[in-house]
């Protein structure tokens, strides 16, 4: 995959896009494996990172430091 195209499905992916670069990125991924393939794995790293921070911030350091 180039790199226009993970900017462009990075950018999707952060809800950046509107018209016809959203409607690009959602036939890229759509049709390309890679691009599937880059956009799934955006999520997972962005679940990990929610879960993360959500156990960190339900730490009692954390909660004393608040």
């Amino acid at each position: 995959m180039k790199d226009k195209e993970k900017i462009l499905v990075s950018a999707f992916f952060d809800g950046e896009l509107v018209g016809d670069e959203k409607k690009e990125a959602e036939n890229l991924i759509a049709k390309n494996s890679e691009a599937y393939e880059y956009f799934q794995s955006l999520k997972l790293i962005d679940n990990d990172l929610r879960s993360h921070i959500n156990l960190a911030l339900e730490s009692e350091k954390v909660k004393d430091a608040i």
